[in-house]
């Protein structure tokens, strides 16, 4: 929930279709919903920091997705709080600077949900249902699309943010890894040997603590996937879905929850 901090999420509803805007599902959750409480609005604003008001502020400037868009490479796209998304797709987000639940209001997703990945493209992506989903279960049912792993990124911390509090918007503050799972077994980031960067000034693992993805990929909880030597349909379906309660694998790992 850090203003400098990126988490990798996904929606579990839909505002229009097999589409939403963050703006549109995506509430502030400080008090838990109940059947009598009342939906509270995120104030989204401009800028580069949020801030915990009443509602809590969040800098739409930081929402991207990444796919590839009209024929072109993947790259990554602004969609701000009001562009639409598409429910299978993950986004990038940054906090109002304090532990936070979420709240998503809107017509859950269910069935078969395809898109499409390009030849050894990376496309994050999300888990687009109201629970938890198996990641072999989707591995297996993409195997002829995808390479057959999934990367999840964690990011640890800033460098020096009681000297200047702000290094997480700078490149060489960027202080983390992609942990990665496959059929059989997750690795955490500071394993995987492609995340290790000596480089000075060059973003890196630092010396935080990092968790190996588990099976069950949480709720609103976004990863990449990189596309095979074809590529092809990327579906997600009921019958990966599980009953399961799990954490979203995202900055400060247990720091923000849904």
């Amino acid at each position: 929930a850090s203003t400098y901090r990126y988490n990798y999420m996904s929606s579990p509803v839909t505002s229009a279709g097999n589409t939403f805007t963050v703006s549109d599902v995506l509430k502030d959750g400080t008090n838990p919903t109940s059947a009598t409480s009342t939906v509270k609005n995120i104030n989204f604003i401009s800028g580069y920091n949020g801030n915990a008001s009443d509602p809590i502020a969040i800098a739409d400037y930081w929402i991207y997705t990444y796919a590839s868009a009209n024929g072109t490479r993947s790259n990554w796209n602004q969609k701000r709080s009001d562009n639409t998304i598409s429910a299978t797709d993950g986004f990038t987000l940054k906090g109002p600077g304090i532990a936070q639940n979420y709240t998503f209001i809107g017509t859950p997703n269910d069935g078969n949900l395809i898109t499409n990945i390009g030849a050894e493209e990376s496309y994050l992506v999300g888990n687009p249902f109201a629970s938890a989903i198996s990641a072999k279960k989707f591995i297996e049912d993409n195997s002829n699309s995808i390479d057959g792993t999934l990367y999840f990124w964690q990011h640890a911390g800033e460098e020096d943010i009681t000297a200047s509090n702000s290094a997480g918007h700078n490149y060489a503050g960027y202080i983390g890894g992609y942990g990665t799972r496959n059929a059989s077994m997750g690795i955490s980031a500071d394993n995987v040997t492609s995340n290790n960067n000596s480089n000075d000034n060059i973003p890196s693992i630092g010396n935080g603590i990092y968790q190996a993805p588990g099976n069950y990929i949480p709720v609103g909880q976004g990863f990449f996937i990189s596309g095979n030597d074809s590529g092809g349909p990327v579906v997600f379906n009921n019958s990966q879905r599980e009953y399961k309660t799990c954490l979203l694998y995202t900055s400060d790992a247990a720091d923000d929850s849904l």
